[in-house]
């Protein structure tokens, strides 16, 4: 578990205490290297230009709550300082993931295809940011209403079938510090209902479907952290990381 950075664990709930529109605008130096990062990932693989964002300005946790203020920031400016180590000199975009459990004790992970920034060919969870659109709640960014979206639209289950969510870690890992927010999620549908909804989904979109492939891991930590020390190269390094300090976190209750 040497690649995860744990930034905050053992909260209850989290709070978005504020939201400011203004656009987080890095220094010169930082913004020199966002652009200089920018281009040449287009070159590499054009990926459209960049989206808003909402940047994680400031995070502390008060006692079994975290608290959150945020402001907005752009994909570009996420990407290009994804990987400092200081808080402050990263754009933080918001981001989510979460452990899906099926009613039969399923962990739910999906094989990324071509419409993706990154990873394409690996296994990831369910993740993504949250879209200042359509994540907010009362005028505040809200992360479940994010972590549902997600869920459903990797993975083409409705929104009822979450049963229950419950805040798991505040997570980065060696090479991107940048904090995710991760859930554990219990889903009241089935491995064999959730596999056929995803197949029919993948089935419409077609090309743009972000996973192509489903895949099912048992919630168990011996059989997590086997599949981690024997196939941790088809996943995504951070889904590797977290999915190690999941198995370790079950194991120690």
């Amino acid at each position: 578990m040497s690649d995860i950075l744990i930034h905050f664990k053992r909260y209850d709930k989290v709070v978005v205490n504020s939201h400011s529109s203004d656009v987080w605008e890095p220094n010169p130096d930082l913004r020199k290297r966002i652009d200089g990062l920018w281009e040449e990932r287009v070159k590499s693989k054009p990926h459209g230009p960049s989206r808003p964002m909402i940047r994680v300005a400031e995070a502390r946790k008060d006692g079994r709550t975290l608290y959150l203020n945020t402001q907005m920031t752009g994909f570009k400016e996420h990407r290009g300082t994804i990987d400092l180590m200081e808080w402050g000199d990263r754009a933080n975009g918001l981001a989510v993931s979460a452990n899906l459990i099926t009613s039969d004790g399923k962990l739910v992970l999906g094989k990324r295809g071509g419409n993706v920034w990154k990873g394409e060919g690996q296994y990831i969870i369910a993740s993504g940011g949250a879209d200042p659109e359509e994540d907010f709640v009362d005028g505040l960014p809200d992360l479940e209403s994010a972590l549902r979206r997600e869920g459903c639209e990797e993975f083409y289950f409705p929104e009822s079938s979450y049963t229950n969510i419950t805040p798991f870690v505040v997570f980065g890992t060696a090479k991107e510090p940048a904090p995710s927010f991760s859930y554990v999620v219990q889903l009241g549908l089935s491995s064999k209902e959730i596999g056929e909804l995803f197949r029919k989904g993948v089935a419409e979109e077609g090309k743009g479907a972000e996973n192509i492939e489903i895949k099912f891991l048992e919630n168990d930590p011996e059989k997590i952290s086997k599949e981690m020390e024997s196939n941790g190269r088809l996943y995504r390094p951070w889904v590797k990381a977290l999915m190690e300090h999941y198995a370790f976190s079950l194991k120690e209750g």
